[in-house]
């Protein structure tokens, strides 16, 4: 935010202890009011279990450089309470949903502010309260009507072993098994997925 000039004090010329200070050695700023400052939504999202250490950040803004969203983007844990000062609910709020929770902010975070405890307890509770992004609504649905969130059919589930090139035993088939390998739902459907489901089936028969 600029500064207003009116705010903006600097005499033509200062001394102290003999020493002349001009320009801008000698600027000062007026105190800057800010009257949308509220406690009420922070207070309201401290309270969530998990989301309490929240409240202890004191903008130092170490958690900023370190964020990999910032890089993309206007974010950072500093940027979340920041908004939450000025009344936005996170629980409403889109960037709710940005955090990759990596733990690069805790690892620097002087007040231990875990973003890691925070985001998904919030998160919970946004969808406890119906807040959700459409997108995720729709993953939502699908993980509900066909058990996975790509909408794909569970018989599919075991399509990708047909083209490993190697053996990949299904335990509907085998029954028994000394290690399980549980294929999760984008290394069963996603192509990307899939083919590394496939790279990985060969390094075990190899």
């Amino acid at each position: 935010m600029p500064v207003d000039p009116k705010q903006i004090r600097a005499k033509d010329k200062v001394v102290v202890d003999g020493i002349e200070l001009t320009s801008e050695w000698n600027r000062m700023f007026d105190q800057r009011p800010v009257f949308d400052y509220g406690i009420d939504v922070l207070e309201k999202i401290a309270e969530i279990p998990g989301a309490e250490s929240i409240a202890w950040c004191y903008q130092c803004a170490q958690c900023v450089p370190v964020c990999p969203v910032n890089e993309v983007g206007d974010y950072g844990p500093r940027k979340i309470y920041r908004r939450l000062q000025f009344g936005i609910d996170l629980l409403t709020d889109d960037e709710l949903w940005k955090c990759t929770t990596c733990m690069n902010c805790l690892r620097v975070c002087p007040k231990d502010v875990n973003m890691i405890n925070i985001m998904p307890a919030v998160r919970e509770e946004a969808v406890m309260e119906g807040h959700v992004p459409a997108e995720l609504q729709e993953v939502f649905e699908n993980t509900f009507e066909y058990g996975n969130p790509l909408g794909e059919s569970p018989r599919k589930r075991a399509d990708w072993a047909k083209d490993a090139g190697v053996p990949v035993p299904i335990m509907k088939e085998k029954k028994e098994a000394d290690i399980l390998w549980f294929v999760e739902c984008y290394p069963s459907y996603h192509p990307r997925g899939k083919e590394t489901s496939v790279a990985l089936a060969k390094v075990l028969n190899a």
